[in-house]
């Protein structure tokens, strides 16, 4: 099980670390997406901190997921990113990859939350 996991932690890290680093400079190609989507992902833009923020989270969240340390401070800040990319994949994009996608974040957080269930027992205890 324990190979497992380290397999999540390095495809989920890497993920994060290559989709947040592109939020700063775009090296890879965007496919093309419903109206909604796009004028989703242009409001975040013009915002012009929360494109960044988000791809800052998300390199940090990677990079700890990499490393093997903190995992479970990894798992507490990436759950809202997470949350958001599963609804904007599953309720904006709509597409067989996003889905894909969507699917697979959401079992690895599941995933790696319930291996590090033990050390989330001092946060919800009384």
């Amino acid at each position: 099980m324990h190979r497992v996991e380290v397999a999540i932690r390095w495809l989920m890290g890497a993920v994060f670390v290559l989709f947040g680093a592109s939020k700063f400079y775009p090296f890879m190609p965007t496919p093309p997406v419903p109206p909604a989507a796009s004028t989703f992902i242009a409001a975040l833009m013009t915002t012009g901190y929360m494109w960044p923020l988000v791809g800052l989270i998300e390199v940090i969240g990677g990079a700890l997921l990499l490393s093997g340390r903190f995992v479970p401070v990894s798992v507490a800040l990436l759950a809202p990113i997470i949350t958001n990319i599963v609804l904007y994949l599953l309720l904006l994009a709509k597409t067989g990859p996003g889905i894909v996608m969507a699917l697979f974040l959401t079992s690895s957080e599941l995933f790696l939350f319930w291996r590090y269930r033990q050390r989330w027992s001092t946060v919800v205890s009384a």
